[in-house]
């Protein structure tokens, strides 16, 4: 079969930056593992819909840390700390020319969406649908969010390829027939697109 659509995490995928915990660290002095600690704590909290402001949760944490952010501050010095992967963002224009479709599917907040909804309006203008927890309410690695995509795309899983750089994911994503790994590069992907 041929491969008819490729979905692409976002973080640590088509999305690339070094972790907020190592720059809290190196900027500011914050622990990496208190970090660690307050997105483990957070993340599941904000990333589904109705959720609460995403500051609420993070302001107790940074009075904590001693650190003068604004909610504004906080999110810009995080967010701009991430960008676009290039190299793999011009193979997914490749991809895009040859016919295939591109999707994004990604466990995010609405703060971090909206920003790279106008801060990188060329990776929106690529795929054919962006899907994020916040606004699906299906969180990786809950099988529904996969099905979502195959279901209202009529796309069957054994022509579909996804790449995430959580292994739970992937094998999420291949429990349903989806060809899914982990992302090691383009090279990879592209083997692994033309072996299929």
């Amino acid at each position: 079969m041929t491969i008819n659509a490729v979905i692409f995490d976002s973080n640590g995928v088509l999305l690339k930056s070094e972790y907020l915990s190592s720059r809290l660290e190196r900027d500011y002095g914050v622990k990496d593992a208190d970090v660690v600690a307050a997105i483990t704590d957070i993340m599941p909290k904000i990333r589904l819909p109705e959720a609460p402001k995403a500051w609420d949760f993070w302001k107790p944490y940074i009075k904590n840390w001693g650190l003068d952010f604004t909610e504004e501050s906080f999110f810009a010095y995080w967010f701009s700390g991430e960008g676009l992967n290039q190299e793999l963002f011009d193979y997914a224009k490749e991809l895009k020319e040859q016919g295939k479709k591109i999707f994004i599917l990604s466990n995010n907040f609405k703060e971090r969406r909206d920003y790279y909804k106008k801060e990188l309006g060329e990776l929106f203008d690529l795929v054919d649908k962006a899907y994020f927890s916040r606004d699906t309410g299906f969180v990786k690695p809950d099988k529904q969010a996969w099905q979502l995509v195959l279901d209202e795309f009529s796309l069957n899983p054994k022509t579909c390829v996804y790449v995430d750089d959580s292994t739970t994911n992937v094998a999420s994503a291949q429990s349903l027939g989806i060809i899914a790994a982990k992302y090691q590069g383009v090279g990879a992907l592209r083997k692994l697109i033309l072996d299929n």
